[in-house]
């Protein structure tokens, strides 16, 4: 599986973000951890 189909990264979710940064919200796929 590739990192973008992973994460989610074409989903239009990033508007929630734009004003104020991304760093700690736990919603967002990339934030979380996973072990690999």
């Amino acid at each position: 599986m590739g990192i973008i189909k992973y994460l989610e990264l074409q989903k239009p979710i990033y508007k929630k973000i734009t004003n104020y940064g991304h760093f700690g919200k736990e919603d967002l796929s990339w934030e979380k951890i996973i072990r690999l």
